[in-house]
């Protein structure tokens, strides 16, 4: 059975890197499972056949591109900024009816965390849930802490929401089990804590959907995005393009999304051979769309230093420009 499991957590990892939490658990569950000789060989067994399809893209990636994963731009956060920003995401879901630190309630969750993985070592489901939460949350915490990205969040660590809310629950249940707690006192707690995060997480959710039920979930699917002139132009002109043309955008993946249209996204400006090689591209054409500025892009003013860019079309939320016979600096 775990052959099959580590090629379908094999292909987790090529679906998002992430995915390798899912190959780590597979390897914890399988040294787990057995005597530890057999446990030991088995789980490297598993993380080898898990690892094989990461490893081919890895290596395509390395000759495509000269990176294996793609550009990467240190890190400015440490794992103890990295660590306070998962336990106040934690903090911020539990919906505490009272004031705390958010250290104490992310610490009191972890040896809850621990505890469960151990109270439930001997069950598979148990054991999964809690693992693969306690290696999810390393990962992510490491990985923002070596490279640079968007600061941890609940969209990042929405994958350990679940074992968050079950760890609550089944610490109760133990403890009714262990006949710490009577039936009485056990389901008032969860009748309780069920109520509570209703009542706070409803006028959330309606919110939310108050705002997305006319203009769409938040996104390339909002209704602005689908009503900007220059994405309706491009929709309209994209067999215009040849694919050979060179496109530039500042905003490439909303261009592919909404248009079809593939684009390379505008050089970073901490990056001098991105910008170099947009220098010595004979032709090409950069879109601009104004609502999707991001100041870690070069400018429409800095490109003008070495490319006259010629508009082609320009509209109030964006343009198409064209650029050939460059003059470089």
């Amino acid at each position: 059975w775990w052959v099959l499991a580590a090629i379908i957590a094999g292909y987790a990892a090529l679906t998002r890197y992430a995915g390798i939490t899912i190959i780590a658990t597979g390897c914890l569950i399988v040294l787990l499972q057995s005597n530890w000789k057999q446990g030991l060989r088995n789980s490297i067994r598993f993380g080898l056949i898990a690892s094989l399809p990461l490893a081919i893209n890895l290596i395509r990636n390395k000759m495509h591109t000269d990176t294996f994963t793609g550009l990467r731009k240190p890190a400015t956060t440490g794992i103890i900024d990295n660590l306070g920003f998962t336990f106040d995401t934690i903090a911020q879901w539990l919906f505490l009816p009272f004031s705390t630190n958010t250290w104490i309630v992310g610490s009191i969750l972890l040896l809850l965390m621990i505890a469960g993985l151990w109270l439930r070592r001997k069950d598979a489901y148990g054991k999964i849930v809690y693992s693969f939460a306690l290696i999810y949350a390393a990962f992510m915490i490491i990985s923002a802490s070596t490279s640079k990205h968007e600061q941890l969040n609940s969209r990042l660590l929405a994958a350990i929401l679940l074992p968050v809310i079950i760890v609550v629950f089944d610490i109760i249940y133990q403890l009714h089990q262990r006949k710490r707690l009577s039936t009485f006192i056990a389901s008032s707690f969860i009748i309780a804590i069920s109520i509570s995060w209703q009542y706070k997480y409803y006028p959330i959710n309606w919110e939310t959907w108050d705002g997305v039920k006319d203009a769409g979930v938040p996104g390339y699917r909002e209704q602005m995005w689908g009503e900007m002139e220059i994405v309706q132009y491009l929709r309209k002109h994209k067999n215009d393009f040849q694919a050979a043309d060179s496109i530039y955008a500042n905003a490439h993946d909303a261009i592919h999304f909404l248009s079809g249209i593939y684009s390379r996204q505008l050089p970073q400006k901490e990056f001098d051979w991105q910008i170099n090689r947009l220098k010595n591209l004979p032709c090409g054409y950069i879109v601009f769309i104004r609502d999707a500025d991001n100041p870690e892009l070069i400018f429409l003013d800095s490109i003008r230093q070495f490319k006259q860019l010629q508009p082609v079309v320009q509209f109030e939320d964006g343009a198409l420009y064209r650029f050939c016979d460059s003059t470089k600096l």
